[in-house]
Protein backbone atom coordinates (compact mmCIF):
# COMPACT_ATOMS: atom_id res chain seq x y z
CA UNK A 1 0.00 0.00 0.00
CA UNK A 2 0.94 3.38 -0.56
CA UNK A 3 -0.53 6.71 0.01
CA UNK A 4 1.36 10.24 -1.24
CA UNK A 5 0.46 13.22 0.00
CA UNK A 6 2.03 16.52 -1.59
CA UNK A 7 -0.84 18.98 -0.69
CA UNK A 8 -2.22 20.02 2.46
CA UNK A 9 -5.79 19.11 1.83
CA UNK A 10 -4.42 15.29 0.95
CA UNK A 11 -2.99 15.09 4.39
CA UNK A 12 -6.63 13.52 5.97
CA UNK A 13 -5.70 10.57 4.01
CA UNK A 14 -2.53 9.62 5.62
CA UNK A 15 -3.14 10.70 9.14
CA UNK A 16 -6.01 8.12 8.63
CA UNK A 17 -3.05 5.73 8.89
CA UNK A 18 -0.54 7.31 11.19
CA UNK A 19 -2.32 9.12 13.64
CA UNK A 20 -1.51 8.38 16.91
CA UNK A 21 0.97 5.90 15.94
CA UNK A 22 4.30 5.40 17.24
CA UNK A 23 7.50 5.97 15.73
CA UNK A 24 11.32 5.42 17.97
CA UNK A 25 13.44 8.24 17.20
CA UNK A 26 16.34 6.09 16.12
CA UNK A 27 14.33 5.19 13.49
CA UNK A 28 14.72 8.32 11.57
CA UNK A 29 17.09 8.62 8.70
CA UNK A 30 18.01 11.37 6.74
CA UNK A 31 19.76 11.23 3.23
CA UNK A 32 21.49 15.00 2.71
CA UNK A 33 22.08 13.67 -0.78
CA UNK A 34 18.24 12.90 -1.81
CA UNK A 35 16.90 15.37 0.94
CA UNK A 36 14.88 12.39 2.05
CA UNK A 37 13.73 11.49 5.45
CA UNK A 38 12.51 8.29 5.98
CA UNK A 39 10.89 6.85 9.41
CA UNK A 40 9.47 3.65 10.55
CA UNK A 41 6.42 3.82 11.92
CA UNK A 42 4.07 1.07 14.13
CA UNK A 43 0.68 1.10 11.99
CA UNK A 44 -2.42 -1.08 12.98
CA UNK A 45 -3.10 -4.33 10.93
CA UNK A 46 -6.35 -5.59 9.72
CA UNK A 47 -5.47 -9.14 11.50
CA UNK A 48 -6.50 -9.68 15.34
CA UNK A 49 -4.37 -11.55 17.72
CA UNK A 50 -6.63 -14.58 19.01
CA UNK A 51 -8.43 -13.61 22.51
CA UNK A 52 -8.97 -15.43 25.51
CA UNK A 53 -11.92 -18.59 24.93
CA UNK A 54 -12.72 -17.10 21.24
CA UNK A 55 -13.31 -13.58 22.05
CA UNK A 56 -12.12 -11.06 19.49
CA UNK A 57 -8.44 -10.12 20.41
CA UNK A 58 -6.64 -7.20 19.82
CA UNK A 59 -4.88 -5.70 16.75
CA UNK A 60 -1.55 -6.79 15.52
CA UNK A 61 0.73 -4.18 14.12
CA UNK A 62 2.62 -3.96 11.03
CA UNK A 63 5.46 -1.77 10.23
CA UNK A 64 5.46 1.06 7.83
CA UNK A 65 8.05 3.56 6.23
CA UNK A 66 7.10 7.37 6.33
CA UNK A 67 9.02 9.06 3.70
CA UNK A 68 9.11 13.11 3.41
CA UNK A 69 10.95 14.54 0.36
CA UNK A 70 12.24 17.87 -0.24
CA UNK A 71 13.51 17.87 3.10
CA UNK A 72 17.19 20.09 3.51
CA UNK A 73 17.62 19.51 7.31
CA UNK A 74 15.46 18.42 10.79
CA UNK A 75 15.29 19.15 13.93
CA UNK A 76 13.88 16.49 17.04
CA UNK A 77 12.59 18.23 20.17
CA UNK A 78 12.80 15.52 23.03
CA UNK A 79 13.33 17.33 25.94
CA UNK A 80 11.90 14.29 28.16
CA UNK A 81 14.12 12.22 26.44
CA UNK A 82 11.35 9.80 25.88
CA UNK A 83 13.18 8.24 22.38
CA UNK A 84 9.45 7.96 21.13
CA UNK A 85 7.22 9.92 19.36
CA UNK A 86 4.05 9.82 18.02
CA UNK A 87 1.53 11.46 15.48
CA UNK A 88 -1.35 13.94 15.88
CA UNK A 89 -0.85 16.25 13.70
CA UNK A 90 1.31 17.22 10.74
CA UNK A 91 1.42 20.52 10.16
CA UNK A 92 2.77 22.80 7.07
CA UNK A 93 4.45 25.75 8.12
CA UNK A 94 6.52 27.08 4.99
CA UNK A 95 9.46 26.14 5.02
CA UNK A 96 8.88 23.63 7.61
CA UNK A 97 6.80 20.79 8.27
CA UNK A 98 6.30 19.88 11.37
CA UNK A 99 5.25 16.46 13.00
CA UNK A 100 3.26 16.35 16.47
CA UNK A 101 2.15 13.98 18.76
CA UNK A 102 0.47 13.25 22.34
CA UNK A 103 3.85 12.87 23.84
CA UNK A 104 5.96 16.03 24.23
CA UNK A 105 8.00 14.83 21.33
CA UNK A 106 8.21 17.12 17.71
CA UNK A 107 9.96 16.80 14.66
CA UNK A 108 10.45 19.60 12.71
CA UNK A 109 11.81 19.12 9.05
CA UNK A 110 12.85 22.12 6.47
CA UNK A 111 11.77 21.38 3.46
CA UNK A 112 11.17 23.05 0.00
CA UNK A 113 8.12 21.26 -0.40
CA UNK A 114 5.01 19.39 1.03
CA UNK A 115 5.60 15.45 -0.20
CA UNK A 116 5.27 12.88 1.83
CA UNK A 117 4.62 9.35 1.28
CA UNK A 118 3.38 5.80 3.46
CA UNK A 119 4.80 2.98 2.09
CA UNK A 120 3.40 -0.18 4.08
CA UNK A 121 1.63 -3.59 3.97
CA UNK A 122 -1.60 -4.42 2.17
CA UNK A 123 -2.83 -5.76 5.77
CA UNK A 124 -2.49 -1.81 7.43
CA UNK A 125 -5.86 -0.29 8.82
CA UNK A 126 -6.76 2.92 9.50
CA UNK A 127 -5.48 3.96 13.15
Amino acid sequence: MRIRVTSEDQLPSLLDYVHDRPYDLDSIHFDEASQELRLSIELRSRKTKPGLKGLLGSRETTNGSLIFRGVNSYEISDDAKIGQGDIATITCEPPKLILRGALPVNLTMSAERLDAELVADEDADFA
